[in-house]
């Protein structure tokens, strides 16, 4: 299994507006060439896209409409499924306009962050599981959720992150947690003042599953930044972080932390260094154990020749190696309680949140037009009166889950595929 790591892509709107003016075109251009040599010597595509934060500037939908139709370009080059795009939200998605001018979204954030350490999970448990105060947390996140929708990856109350399962060969998985460093963050962030809570790293072992986090802020820019670092050492082999501009890979006997370089940095950031990763996951088989065996291959921007290198391992190789441990085959009976899950997990439970087949089902729905998501909707009665006052992305949540509580997931595929075909 290939994954291809990004993050802080950071799509501007004037130039979303003005492409020919628009000086990070040529960056993406040589990452596009340098994934396509690397992956030709490598003889192999990328499985999945993973972002670990600030798709736009601003949080502009205009941004997240250029960053979408660049993802899907992407995908196509690399040989990934444009539904095998997997993103979390940065600071720059949180709207900071709202945050700063929205009394009761202060209030809610101020009522979480002003209780004491040891007690903020609970609060935001509380907050979370309210549905006008979660609603009111959320606001600041809707563009990005908006955009983050047709990938399943938005956040939804109460649950503010996702799970999904990749299959890296059969009876092994890459369990992917995408966690919201950013549920607190704007109109100014402070290193060490933001919060993510353990209600989002309840990572959990089980037989033939390894764990991938994503998140993106590095666990220093935290207040609960020790739990949360004990957290990932302790469940996530592989930890995926941004923020930072900086490519830095991190090898320790708990996991491989990548820190993926901004692939548009700010021009006045000194010594600012555009990268992006590809990792290589698999599983070698003894007689009697299993192995992760974790390739990372850490790409960074070099001046005159503008070209991506590799960075070098200490050893002066351009491969990072590390290899875990990993528990026995994942059995066909403890798949069979994961596989109806969809979109029922709990906070409590922490099984994928998504399905394959879930995901393919709404990423085709989101590339319909407007008037025909809203027909499907109305056709097959799949939402209430008081559901379209809600924001897009959560009134076709609703939609899903009512499609599949009342056993109407079939004809919702049968109507998707025919509004394709029209």
């Amino acid at each position: 299994m290939y994954l291809l790591h990004l993050s802080d892509i950071h799509f501007r709107k004037p130039l979303c507006l003005e492409p020919s003016m628009d000086p990070d075109r040529r960056i993406r251009d040589l990452l596009e060439q340098d994934a396509l040599h690397l992956l030709q010597q490598l003889n192999a595509q990328i499985d999945a896209i993973l972002i670990s934060g600030d798709i736009a500037y601003r949080a502009d939908p205009e941004e997240y409409s250029v960053a979408a139709e660049w993802l899907d370009s992407l995908a196509n080059k690399v040989g990934c499924s444009q539904k095998n795009v997997f993103t979390v939200p940065g600071n720059h998605d949180v709207d900071r306009s709202i945050v700063g001018n929205d009394i009761l979204v202060q209030s809610v954030r101020n009522n979480v962050l002003g209780a004491k350490l040891n007690e903020r999970s609970e609060r935001l448990f509380g907050v979370l599981h309210n549905s006008e105060t979660g609603k009111a947390l959320m606001r600041p996140l809707e563009a990005y959720n908006e955009f983050a929708a047709r990938y399943e990856c938005s956040t939804y109350l109460p649950k503010p992150f996702w799970i999904f399962d990749l299959e890296i060969e059969p009876g092994f998985f890459l369990r992917m947690y995408g966690l919201n460093s950013a549920i607190m963050s704007g109109p100014e962030d402070v290193e060490g003042k933001l919060f993510l809570g353990d209600i989002q790293t309840a990572f959990k072992e089980e037989e033939g599953v390894a764990c991938l986090a994503m998140m993106h802020h590095p666990p220093e820019w935290l207040a609960d930044k020790d739990t949360v670092d004990d957290a990932l050492n302790n469940g996530a082999r592989i930890q995926l972080v941004g923020h930072k501009h900086r490519n830095r890979c991190l090898l320790s006997q708990f996991g491989v932390r990548l820190m993926a370089g901004a692939l548009h940095p700010d021009r006045r950031e000194l010594d600012w260094e555009p990268g992006y990763n590809i990792l290589s996951v698999r599983v070698e088989s003894g007689d009697k154990t299993q192995e992760l065996v974790i390739e990372s291959h850490i790409r960074v921007l070099q001046q005159a020749p503008d070209q991506f290198v590799a960075k070098l391992d200490q050893s002066q190789s351009d491969v990072w190696v590390k290899r875990y441990p990993l528990k026995g085959k994942k059995t066909a009976e403890s798949r069979t309680g994961e596989a109806q899950t969809g979109t029922k997990s709990t906070t409590e439970d922490n099984r994928p949140t998504m399905t394959q087949k879930s995901r393919e089902l709404v990423f085709r729905f989101w590339n319909l037009k407007p008037s025909q998501r809203r027909y499907i909707a109305s056709e097959l009665a799949l939402l209430a009166e008081g559901d379209l006052v809600l924001p897009e992305h959560e009134r076709y949540r609703r939609a899903f889950m009512n499609a599949r509580d009342e056993g109407k997931i079939g004809d919702l595929e049968r109507a998707i595929y025919n509004a394709e075909e029209s």
